[in-house]
């Protein structure tokens, strides 16, 4: 009777670790583009030409902070995103971030991140021929996307580190409490 317990409770045990590496798989996978398919030379030369052209045709540029879903107790649901910052770019700024882009290597983004993606920050870009586009970045695991979600990521290895001194000029910062700021 015991030798059978044991046997019931190690296969429970099996079950619960097969159960456990599926779901890490199916998470990273959802929220990885990069673990599926490598990005080419190419694509991070197109991502770098879509956001300089959208830059430059933009009508305005906002840099926002912001809250994101996981931040709230429990990280559970679609919660309504809270505002920490915005600014208007003058154009001064936005030739100071045309800059910054097209100084950028046309480099694809290499490696693989294990986080999920909660981006904080992002640039919205309205322009008159293409109507409006939010960029949304994450710090946490250094990586851009033109979806909240994460699935439509950009290809351009380092825009993260080149964007950070132009949200950082209105006072955003990479790393906060952000659950602290989403309680307040």
């Amino acid at each position: 009777m015991r030798e059978s317990a044991r046997h019931l409770s190690l296969s429970r045990l099996t079950t619960t670790a097969a159960i456990v590496l599926i779901a890490s798989c199916v998470i990273a996978v959802c929220y990885s583009r990069q673990m599926i398919v490598s990005p080419t030379v190419s694509e991070a030369r197109a991502d770098r030409e879509r956001l300089l052209t959208l830059i430059d045709e933009a009508e305005h540029i906002k840099a926002l902070e912001h809250s994101h879903w996981l931040d709230h107790k429990g990280g559970s649901g679609r919660l309504e995103e809270r505002l920490y910052g915005h600014f208007e770019l003058s154009d001064g700024q936005r030739e100071a971030l045309l800059r910054s882009i097209t100084n950028l290597p046309a480099a694809p983004y290499q490696g693989l991140s294990y986080c999920v993606f909660a981006p904080r920050h992002s640039l919205i870009l309205k322009t008159k021929s293409e109507g409006s586009h939010r960029l949304w970045v994450c710090y946490s695991c250094a990586k851009s996307s033109w979806s909240e979600d994460g699935t439509d990521s950009i290809a351009l290895a380092g825009l993260e580190k080149a964007l950070l001194p132009h949200f950082e000029q209105f006072g955003f910062a990479p790393e906060r409490d952000w659950q602290a700021l989403a309680k307040d």
